[in-house]
């Protein structure tokens, strides 16, 4: 049952922290999240999003055309995500709150502020919004379980599944994407 290697041993344990770090990753969001859910609410109003949106443009070329710049050639990748990481990036993830700040852009640019290569900020990106995306489904299905008819609920279950699908194939073209092309598209 245990590795044989040390260098085995050693990555394993690697990994299981890094998960670790994921799941704590969360933890801003949710606290922030829950403390102000009637202020989150509120900013469901078209000017608010059109706000956050612009915001989101302007970090996203921040990073590209300025960032970009004091990174050369020493860009981290995913295993090197620590617990810091983890609490800034978690932190980051927080702007998503603000109705049209897109959750992925937000903790893709905190990464890349963080030195990840565009890829492993996306890897990051798309690791530390499961638990959140998963803790906001389970939060959300709990506060609106009884209204949901108990003849659909097939219907929920199959629509989650696909759409788990349809975000893996996306995220995975996604990934190919950023391998050869910048984020500015995103940003305009």
């Amino acid at each position: 049952l245990w590795p044989r290697s040390a260098e085995h041993r050693a990555s394993l344990i690697g990994d299981r922290s890094r998960s670790l770090f994921f799941a704590l990753s969360v933890i801003p969001f949710g606290v922030l999240g829950y403390l102000n859910r009637d202020f989150v609410k509120s900013l469901f109003e078209v000017r608010y999003v059109a706000y956050a949106l612009v915001v989101g443009g302007v970090f996203i070329l921040l990073d590209e055309w300025v960032f970009c710049r004091w990174r050369q050639g020493k860009e981290r990748q995913l295993e090197s995500f620590s617990f810091v990481d983890a609490v800034v990036v978690g932190c980051g993830q927080c702007l998503a709150l603000w109705t049209g700040f897109s959750r992925s852009a937000a903790t893709l640019i905190f990464g890349r502020w963080r030195g990840f290569s565009r890829t492993a900020a996306a890897e990051v990106s798309f690791l530390v919004g499961l638990p959140t995306l998963c803790g906001t489904a389970l939060y959300e299905m709990k506060s609106s379980w009884g209204i949901i008819d108990p003849h659909m609920r097939f219907q929920l279950a199959l629509g989650i599944l696909i759409a788990w699908l349809t975000a893996f194939l996306c995220v995975k073209t996604f990934l190919i994407f950023l391998r050869r092309f910048p984020l500015t598209l995103f940003a305009f």
